[in-house]
């Protein structure tokens, strides 16, 4: 007797969620099975069991993506496990969220403060995301605050940009919050 998982699409977004499904082949029908679910990453997040009803084969559950590091995308195994089946294992990538800033391209004097909007798609909104904020020349400009959470659901968040100076270089200087 063995358990089986499967999702649909292979990944999840950080922040959003999909659906997985873990199947029994074998053993008594006529019984409800709990399932212990596990994920070797805290990356994706899984139920801590399941339970596939009597009568059926299979039972759908929801996964979370939670974290991503920027140019990495995880590849998490999950594992299911039951007494008297073979464990079931599935890899789940959770890849990057779709961010954008509002306006996309600001110019910020010496001693300004602009506001930006930090934007993520309302489908790809399900869960709670947290997002690490960096300036990439805080000589020049400073970004706040460092982090920001949208709660499920959340598709905005509110980020200054403060201009400190004019940095080594003379004349215009660019730079990029990631």
């Amino acid at each position: 007797d063995a358990l089986g998982l499967s999702i649909d699409q292979g990944f999840v977004v950080a922040g959003d969620t999909a659906y997985q499904t873990v199947t029994r082949a074998g053993g008594d029908m006529a019984e409800a099975l709990t399932v212990t679910l596990t994920a070797d990453d805290p990356a994706l997040s899984v139920p801590g069991s399941v339970t596939i009803p009597a009568g059926l084969n299979w039972v759908e559950y929801e996964i979370t993506g939670v974290t991503h590091t920027q140019g990495i995308a995880p590849t998490v195994l999950v594992t299911a496990s039951a007494a008297g089946y073979g464990d079931g294992t599935a890899n789940v990538a959770v890849t990057a969220p779709t961010l954008t800033f509002v306006p996309a391209a600001v110019t910020v004097l010496i001693g300004d403060t602009l506001e930006l909007v930090l934007t993520r798609p309302v489908s790809e909104s399900d869960a709670d995301l947290t997002v690490e904020l960096e300036a990439s020349d805080t000589e020049v400009f400073t970004v706040s605050p460092a982090s920001v959470t949208f709660a499920a659901d959340e598709t905005e968040a509110d980020v200054t940009v403060t201009g400190i100076s004019s940095g080594a270089a003379s004349g215009l200087n660019t730079g990029y919050v990631t």
